[in-house]
């Protein structure tokens, strides 16, 4: 039997997979059903052209810019399906979302305490307690009202 061999672009949007998942090789390896081991040692960059990392980048990028439009439709749809059940379903859907964004952007994905530039604290605004009307003018990028 013949091993498999993957491209730089498959190895690269794999390695963006894994940044995605936040570095879990297991959970990445599973769902593009590649090898743990191999996923593992591109991780470790063996096996990897160093083009792969540029390439990585770009995927890291593109997956970004789909994340954003899956974070818009389901802004939408969270306006339409506000009165029903499955209202949870869809902020459960765009945490996670905004979370595999963060990673891929190499940002924070928990932030246990927020300051200004200044040092100073800042109020954090939690989504479940806000009304209907202050989610509106968020979704709607408006201003909140004085």
């Amino acid at each position: 039997m013949t091993r498999r061999q993957y491209s730089d672009s498959e190895k690269a949007t794999a390695l963006a997979a894994l940044d995605a998942n936040g570095g879990n090789v297991s959970r990445t390896a599973k769902q593009l059903n590649i090898a743990r081991k191999t996923l593992a040692g591109w991780a470790e960059s063996r096996g990897v052209h160093p083009e792969v990392a540029d390439l990585r980048h770009e995927k890291r990028l593109d997956r970004s810019e789909l994340i954003d439009e899956e974070i818009r439709a389901i802004f939408e749809a969270m306006k339409k399906k506000r009165k029903g059940a499955w209202y949870s379903h869809l902020v459960v859907g765009l945490g996670v979302l905004i979370d595999k964004k963060q990673l891929l952007e190499g940002k924070a994905t928990e932030r246990k305490e927020v300051t200004g530039r200044d040092g100073t604290p800042i109020e954090i605004t939690v989504l479940s307690e806000l009304s209907d009307d202050e989610l509106d003018r968020i979704i709607n990028n408006q201003p909140p009202e004085r």
